[in-house]
Formats: structure tokens, sequence, C-alpha cells
């Protein structure tokens, strides 16, 4: 496919977008998106991030890769190995997200090269403009998982798929081949989007079809491999578990697209009525798509536009839909893959798309539709970037208990079911710190139903009691004191405490949940002032 100049298309550039600003509103996009995924990377490392975290800290760099092999895990191995080495770097847990930041940071370029050889110069600027500001992207940066390294071989094959076919170089095709390999060690989904690209390069460049099954073959070979631990991971008893979390039917199914367009930190229903940045991004791409179907009509025949531009369009929906058509058939037949992050490879297409809409748009309308979908984009990486709606404030907590940790004092912290034996308390609170963890398992990870031995929480709780002078008790969204029933409430059950015990402060920690740190003390155990200042 030739590169095409932005001359092809016969439009004027959006009229606010003179010679220097498209580099500014680039420059300036490039820098609030750093900024939102600096903010973001500081957060509380929460959810899958443990299950990355235990298995680094605890594992060598090959008991890190056999334990990726079994049941702990159903995914490849490469981002746990990223993760290995990161950790390495310092004690800080956020450096697990390390590998996704660096990876995520490379994509830029890619995006623009790839905008570039599909609609041209205009639309790779743009395309990496809403890159940059996705908020979908800034929290897969900011995540100790998989996915942006995934994004990042995904355009990278892209790319040097354009490149191989349209000159034939070895290089590109090794380069094509390695991607590829090393995309299907990131993630297992991101099959569906090498496919597509496959058919994409048979159909419209037939002699390039040498070149491309040589170096699928060359994929192949390097995956070879990790087919047995894929072969087990599809076979692994975590993968109901997985689909259960993630939901049934069309209501979760229509809540994964929509947070994967529209990224909200977490998956509560919202009305569109408080949510000025999806206002304002859908008016921009509504306003774009009828001017531009507006000049296109003016200039020539819509249907000539698209036979011209058959090979770019077709590849960029392929590139959006792959992912969740090909989950959606999958759910059919087999494994139910459709969650948000599952198919959140669409953001490898969706920017191209949305800034060949932009531009296309015309001079004046474009400039306008271009200006609401940044402002809609931009108030959305604002709000993940603000810790009051996005973070759990474990760390916060870890730190209000050690400044006034004592001999003789302990913490409980409740935790809800997990794979691994790791809280998000346990990532930030010294390891030395005695404590008592309320649900979780004591058996040997990974913890799957019927091998998993989840002792009562009441057992453990009094365990805490008769062995501690005084209880920093951590829970999530909330505990409270009711000093009629002489209980304290965490997650609405209640806890027993004796005669002898009282609640004596309660501190709570604000965010998207807030954490709250009671202190619990003996009545007769002996005198000593707490730590710091409550």
């Amino acid at each position: 496919m030739e590169e095409r100049d932005p001359a092809e298309f016969r439009f004027r550039p959006p009229g606010a977008l003179i010679k220097w600003s498209p580099w500014a509103l680039l420059g300036l996009a490039l820098l609030v998106g750093a900024w939102a995924r600096m903010a973001a990377y500081g957060q509380t490392v929460v959810a899958d991030e443990l299950s990355t975290l235990w298995i680094v800290k605890t594992h060598g760099l090959g008991g890190t890769v056999d334990f990726v092999y079994g049941d702990g895990e159903i995914s490849p191995p490469l981002y746990f190995i990223l993760a290995w080495f990161a950790s390495k770097l310092g004690s800080a847990p956020e450096l697990i997200r390390l590998p996704s930041m660096l990876f995520a940071a490379a994509s830029m370029p890619l995006y623009y090269v790839l905008g570039k050889r599909l609609f041209g110069r205009w639309t790779g600027i743009l395309a990496t403009v809403i890159a940059a500001l996705s908020p979908m992207l800034i929290y897969t940066a900011a995540t100790g998982r998989a996915y942006s390294v995934a994004f990042f071989f995904l355009l990278l094959s892209t790319v040097a798929l354009l490149y191989a076919a349209e000159s034939g170089r070895t290089r590109w095709w090794v380069i094509y081949a390695f991607a590829t390999a090393a995309a299907m060690y990131c993630h297992y989904t991101v099959a569906f989007v090498l496919a597509g690209q496959l058919i994409w390069l048979l159909i419209y460049h037939p002699a390039a079809r040498k070149g491309a099954i040589l170096a699928n073959l060359g994929a192949v070979l390097l995956y070879l491999p990790w087919v047995p631990g894929y072969l087990a991971d599809s076979d692994s008893p975590t993968t109901p578990i997985l689909e259960a979390l993630q939901g049934y039917g069309f209501e979760a199914k229509r809540l994964a697209v929509e947070q994967v367009l529209f990224w909200e930190v977490t998956a509560e229903p919202w009305t569109l009525a408080s949510r000025w940045d999806v206002l304002l991004l859908a008016a921009g791409v509504l306003l774009a798509a009828v001017a531009a179907t507006v000049a296109l009509a003016r200039r020539e025949s819509i249907v000539a536009w698209v036979r011209r531009l058959d090979p770019a369009i077709t590849l960029t929906v392929i590139l959006i839909f792959a992912t969740p058509v090909g989950a959606f058939l999958l759910g059919r037949f087999s494994t139910d893959v459709f969650g948000t992050r599952n198919i959140a490879a669409m953001w490898i297409g969706l920017p191209v798309a949305i800034g060949a809409l932009l531009y296309a748009a015309g001079r004046y309308w474009g400039t306008v539709a271009t200006l609401l979908v940044v402002a809609g984009l931009t108030i959305g990486a604002v709000k993940i970037a603000d810790g009051s709606r996005s973070e759990i404030g474990y760390d916060e907590a870890a730190e209000y208990v050690e400044a006034r940790f004592g001999p003789g004092d302990s913490v409980v912290s409740t935790s809800q079911f997990t794979p691994v034996p790791y809280t998000p308390l346990d990532a930030y609170l010294d390891p030395d710190v005695p404590r008592y963890q309320l649900g979780l398992p004591t058996s040997e990870p990974p913890f799957l139903p019927g091998s998993t031995e989840i002792p009562e929480a009441g057992v453990e709780w009094k365990r805490a009691l008769a062995d501690s002078d005084r209880i920093f008790v951590v829970a999530v969204d909330g505990a409270e004191e009711l000093a009629k029933d002489h209980k304290l409430i965490v997650y609405t059950l209640p806890y027993d405490l004796p005669d002898d015990w009282e609640v004596v402060s309660q501190h709570t920690i604000p965010g998207v949940r807030p954490v709250t740190v009671s202190l619990l003390e003996r009545r007769d155990a002996p005198g000593k002032p707490a730590k710091g200042d409550d």
C-alpha cells in the first residue's frame, strides 16, 4: 500500500490547525496523557495486579514462568517476566507497572506511523492525540498486567506488515514475525487481531502472500515452546471463575463495550447526563461523521472514495472489531472471554478511525469536532488521574498503621476471594507486622474451588483478640462500632468484642472505595501512648 499524501483527500486541514498548531496540539496531548499516566501509576495496586505482584515477589525467574504455566494464571508469560525484572529495581509495588508504562509510551509513535500510512499525516497526528488522551489507554498503561505491552506489539506487527507488503524487504517480515509472536506471548485474545491482519494481507496483497505465510510460520515456531502452557490454560479450572466475574448475558456484554469506549474507573451504571466527557466525545465524533459525509458528497462520490481507500478502511475496521467479534463468536461455542479488558484491543484501530473521520470533516467542522473530541477525552484523562475517583487508599492505611504501631499490636485485614495469598494492604504494609486475614485461604495457591481451605473468619478474629493488646482493623467500604451490641461491623459482618475490648478510634481514608482503620484496645492492656497523632 502506497503512503498517501494528505492532498489526496482534496480537503484543506481544519482551519485552526495551521502550520504549527497540529504539532502543538500533539505536544499538549502527550503532556496531558503523560501526566495522567504518571498520576495513575502512583495509585494503589489492586485486583489482578496483586497476582502479578505476588508471583514476581515470591518466585525466581524460572519459578515465575512455572507458576504462570500452572492453574494460578491463565495468561502467557511475557509480562510476568518483564515485571519480574522491573521488581528488582526497588521495593515499590508500583514497579510491576513499569513495563506497561514504557511500552505504552513506545506505542505513541506507532499510532502516528499507522495513521499516516493508512490515511495521511494529519490522520497520524490526530490518531496520536486521541491515543495519548484515551482514558482506556491511560488505565492500561498504569496497570501491572499485559494489556499495554500486547497493544504495542499489535501496533508494531501492523506497521511492519504494511511496510513488508509494500517493500518486500526481509527485515520487515522478520519484525512482523517477531511482533506477532511477542503479542501472543502477552495475551491470548490478540489472536483475533492477528488473524484479521493476515486475512487482510492475503486478500489485498497477493504478491506478498509467500512472505506473509513464511513470517507467520516463523511466528508459530517462536510460539511453540508455550503451546503446552496455552493448552493447560485453556482447560484451567480458573476459567469458569473469570467467566462468572465478567458476567453473562446481554447487559454484561453491553457494559463491557461501554467501559472500553468510555472508560470509567468502576463498572457501576452511569447516566449520560452525568458524563460530560462522553457527551463531548460522542458529539465530536457524530459531528465529524455528518460533516465528512456532506464534504465527500460535494467533492466526489462516497462510493468512489470508499473504493479508493478500501484497503485502509478495511484494515482499520478489522483492527477495531476483530477482538469483540472474535470474543463473541468464541463465547458461543467455547470459553466466554467477552470482558472489558479482553476486548480493549479495539483501541488499536479506534484512534486511527476517529482521526481519519475528524480530518475528513473538512476545514471548519473538522476543527469544531476535533476540539469537542479532545475536550471529552481530556476530561476523562483528568478523572483517571484523580485519586479520589479512582484510588483505594491501602497505601495511606499502611502508613497510618505503621506510624502508630507498637509492641503487642497486630493488624486485622479483610479480603475477598483472591487467587494468591496477598491483599492490597500486604503490598504496602511492613512484612514484619503481625497480621490476621479474615477470609483469606490458608492452603497453598492457586486458590481454586474444591481445593482451597478458607477458615471461618471468626477463628482468625479470636486468634487476633487472644494474641494482641491492640488491633488495627483495616476494612474497605467502611467499618463502624455498634456500641449497644458491642460489635465491630466489617463488610456488614458483626465481630463480637469481648467486654474487656473497646474501639478507641477510627480513621477513614477517602477514595473510590473508602478505607477505614479502626483501632481496638484491650482495657486492661499495659498503658502505652500511641505513636503519632490520631
